[in-house]
């Protein structure tokens, strides 16, 4: 992962525009997260780089657009599918059925999933209105807070971003847990019943 010294020296000498291409790129996989990179822009901004509320607001409208670029190339790009599984897509489509709201608004808070889930949401036909409320409700959170951090706590930056990676690798790792016993259960369940329908044929025949 990138020094936040150099971090900071990258996007003390670019422009608002080169920040707004900066996060459609980290938004579709370059490994910088953008929770550090919103802290280093609020240091910035405390010491008179950036203005602080300009560069909220392009960082607030790149990370949206990276986002809904994400969930466009999910929803008409078909050959993204052959990649998947037919059994894991269904999956993929029920959990977003029922529970798609929840796992857009908390996965924008997970560096990779953040990247992933709007592919997916497109893929399994999730409505883009919904999608859009929800990312979006959860980037207003985001930004402002994580450049705020940095305003004002600037000169702790080491320690907040080693603080904040240190929680975002946790809560992935916990995330990729659930997800593997999660699809692992419901292989136990779904062999488990095949097997009863076997043997309910069986005994019939």
């Amino acid at each position: 992962m990138i020094a936040v010294t150099s971090l900071i020296t990258y996007l003390s000498s670019v422009s608002y525009l080169a920040i707004f291409f900066f996060f459609i790129l980290t938004g579709f996989g370059i490994p910088i997260p953008e929770e550090l990179s919103l802290l280093v822009l609020g240091y910035l901004a405390s010491i008179d780089v950036f203005e602080l509320f300009p560069v909220m607001a392009v960082s607030f409208i790149a990370i949206m657009a990276s986002d809904n670029l994400g969930y466009y190339l999910g929803r008409n790009t078909r050959w993204i599918r052959r990649f998947i599984p037919a059994e894991k897509f269904a999956l993929a489509k029920k959990h977003f059925h029922q529970h798609g709201g929840k796992t857009i608004f908390f996965s924008r808070f997970v560096c990779v999933l953040r990247v992933l889930f709007p592919i997916v949401a497109g893929s399994v036909g999730m409505k883009w209105k919904k999608f859009f409320l929800i990312d979006t409700s959860a980037i207003i959170i985001m930004v402002p807070t994580f450049t705020l951090v940095g305003y004002y706590f600037g000169h702790y930056m080491e320690k907040i971003a080693k603080f904040v990676i240190g929680i975002d690798r946790i809560i992935l790792v916990i995330v990729a847990a659930v997800i593997v016993i999660g699809f692992v259960s419901y292989r136990k369940i779904k062999r488990k019943r095949s097997h009863r329908t076997l043997s309910k044929h069986a005994v019939r025949a």
